[in-house]
């Protein structure tokens, strides 16, 4: 008897469950409907979500792997996969209250791609409209019903309120239609703060301040009492003190001081009086002492290391020439470079652990838009992870003629592509930077690059350096036929980044104000036509900066005319070695200005550099219409009709309403209101 009570008490069970179990699924989604054009079965809900629920009305399809925080507590919606290709189909639910909605989403949309999630560049705009966002989460189909995978949604999250909410078409033809569930997020919920402190990385200099700032946030629940919000800035961890002004709570900015050097974990403490939450943000104090030049290289006659022990010896048919700065090592590109003395003590070792780096060196190549490179720290493998090249094709950016700067830290390889046309025949002094926590960066002649490609910031340290290489990149696999033509020299290296400009340490601007460069010459375009009116100046924006040895000194400037609308008319310039200057344009023997479009030169030319740089703007002038006089104010008295002719239309349109009136407060005028 006791056995039947047991199986009677698990049947009732079981039957409670299910009861419970509907009751549940009423409790959120009240209803589903469908509008539109659609003639296929009506969706339904389908209860609670669990492994195996079935997706669509009309298929037997189920889903499986379901994330477990949706299996056994999400209402989900069940809707007829025929009308995946219904193009005004719109699903009305209602909400009870407020929910985290979910919707899944065949991997196929917008791409047909199984692999890839969806795109919602065509189809399926409403779904970031409604503001649904990819969770990254996904679950599988299984069509059949019969343990196999055949197809994978990807699940997007949107908090909604409780009431009335309309999801449109998929419109994605063979693809199967999208499925919807909800979770119930209590109202009385009282969210914790959100705390955002920036900068998250940063270094200063032992004796320096950290400035820091926060933004604390923080969402009131739709019931009870929402508390004070408040926060307290705090050293977590560190080898040292630190000392925060202003010391008071509830600061959004502050500045750090720390007696120590080495790295820190500065933390953002807030509470609701309920809920706490907090940031972290990374502080790394560092000694100007511990910043080095790692090694250095002069090449004049010789590898040897001016400032340590790591010698380089030259390869092949390697010799020397003038250079930048003294003597160079010049190469031919087919197998001659220089390795270490001693490959067993890798200058890379010395390096590796490190948080930042930077290498310089000047480099005049016999060749344009190619592939070879300078410097590399392994054996050339056709990798860019700790290297320096020329590079025909960026394969990144999709630039042409650039160099390729990579480097291998912790957390990934790290890259950059100049800007198009930046490898040049003349002598160019070329940097690259890295520090924890930031880009890797490139410089030429100076000045940092317009990259076509740039990896994003990147934390750890430096990784899988070895013995260093100059005179090949990483493209430049076969050590007899490879290599860099052209000349290479003064190559340093040290371990951390150079800042761009410093008065007191070395600096990427004062390595470029020890040789020759060529001048940096840009103007900005003009985007749209000139309307010129009589003796206008127009003004010119360019600028020449020249970061090597003597600067602008020995630079000569000039704004010239390349060509104009008619062969023989040029602009005037206000002062032609002026880069930053006005423009004015001719006008004919008759007084008529000359239309058209002209071609602007910007020159500079340094004697010192052997180096003739310049820029070409076009500028299109054009006269100025009736409607530019109209709004100019210049309209004739006479010119009722406004077409900038006094005429007899214009006499016959005043002798037509000669007799006429519109005074408001004379009855027998026209009303003219």
């Amino acid at each position: 008897m006791k056995a039947k009570r047991i199986l009677f008490l698990m049947a009732f069970v079981v039957c409670l469950s299910a009861v419970a179990e509907q009751a549940i699924a009423q409790d959120l989604i009240t209803s589903v409907t469908r509008r539109g054009g659609s003639t296929q079965v009506e969706p339904t809900l389908g209860g609670i979500l669990q492994e195996g629920s079935l997706a669509m009305m009309d298929r037997t399809h189920v889903y499986k792997n379901i994330p477990d925080y949706l299996v056994g507590i999400s209402e989900y919606v069940r809707i007829d996969n025929d009308d995946r290709s219904t193009a005004d189909l719109l699903i009305d639910i209602v909400l009870a209250t407020r929910a985290d909605v979910y919707l899944f989403i065949d991997y196929r949309v917008g791409d047909d791609s199984n692999t890839d999630p969806p795109t919602f560049t065509s189809v399926m705009t409403w779904v970031a409209e409604m503001g649904f966002v990819d969770t990254g989460d996904k679950l599988d189909i299984d069509e059949g019903n019969d343990g196999s995978i055949n197809q994978y949604f990807r699940i997007y999250k949107a908090l909604l309120p409780a009431g009335l909410h309309t999801f449109k078409e998929q419109n994605s033809g063979g693809i199967n239609v999208y499925g919807i569930a909800a979770i119930g997020n209590d109202p009385t919920f009282n969210p914790a703060p959100v705390v955002d402190v920036s900068p998250n990385y940063q270094k200063i200099y032992l004796g320096g301040t950290a400035a820091m700032s926060v933004t604390v946030t923080d969402e009131d629940p739709e019931e009870g009492d929402p508390g004070v919000l408040s926060w307290t800035w705090a050293k977590e961890s560190g080898p040292g003190d630190v000392t925060f002004a202003p010391s008071s709570d509830n600061e959004s900015a502050v500045t750090a001081q720390f007696d120590a050097k080495g790295l820190y974990e500065i933390i953002v403490q807030a509470t609701d009086g309920t809920k706490d939450a907090n940031d972290v943000a990374i502080v790394r104090v560092v000694d100007h002492a511990d910043e080095v030049l790692m090694a250095h290289y002069p090449l004049d006659g010789d590898g040897l290391d001016a400032v340590g022990d790591i010698d380089m010896v030259a390869v092949g048919n390697a010799d020397y020439t003038d250079g930048a700065l003294g003597q160079a090592a010049t190469l031919d590109g087919a197998g001659d470079f220089f390795i270490q003395t001693d490959p067993n003590i890798p200058l890379g070792d010395l390096l590796n652990d490190g948080y930042g780096i930077t290498v310089s060196c000047w480099i005049k190549s016999n060749v344009y838009d190619t592939d070879n490179g300078f410097l590399i720290f392994q054996p050339p493998a056709g990798a860019d992870d700790m290297d320096m090249r020329y590079d025909e094709a960026g394969a990144t950016g999709d630039g042409d003629a650039v160099l390729k700067l990579g480097i291998t830290t912790t957390t990934g390889i790290l890259q950059v592509e100049t800007s198009n046309q930046s490898q040049s025949t003349n002598w160019q002094h070329v940097v690259m930077t890295w520090e924890t926590g930031e880009q890797i960066k490139g410089y030429i002649n100076g000045a940092e690059e317009a990259y076509t490609a740039q990896s994003g910031a990147g934390d750890g340290v430096l990784s899988g350096l070895g013995a260093l290489i100059i005179g090949r990149g990483g493209k430049d696999t076969d050590p007899n036929t490879m290599g860099w033509d052209g000349l290479i020299d003064d190559v340093r290296i040290y371990n951390y980044a150079l800042p761009l400009e410093d008065s007191q340490y070395t600096s990427i601007r004062s390595l470029a104000a020890m040789g020759p460069l060529p001048p940096i010459v840009s103007v900005v375009p003009f985007e749209d036509p000139v309307v010129y009116r009589d003796d206008q100046q127009i003004p010119l924006e360019g600028s020449v900066e020249d970061y090597g040895q003597g600067g602008l000194t020995d630079v000569t400037i000039l704004w010239t005319t390349v060509s104009g609308p008619e062969e023989g008319v040029e602009a005037v310039f206000a002062d032609p070695s002026d880069p930053a200057t006005t423009v004015s344009f001719p006008k004919s023997e008759s007084g008529n200005i000359y239309f058209g479009t002209y071609v602007l030169r910007l020159t500079a030319i340094d004697v010192e550099a052997n180096a003739e740089v310049y820029v070409e703007i076009e500028i299109e002038i054009v006269p100025p219409s009736c409607q530019d006089v109209i709004d100019a104010g210049l309209i004739l008295d006479g010119d009722i009709n406004k077409d900038c002719r006094v005429t007899l239309e214009d006499f016959a349109i005043l002798a037509a309403n000669w007799a006429k009136c519109n005074h408001p407060a004379d009855p027998a005028c026209d009303w003219p209101f």
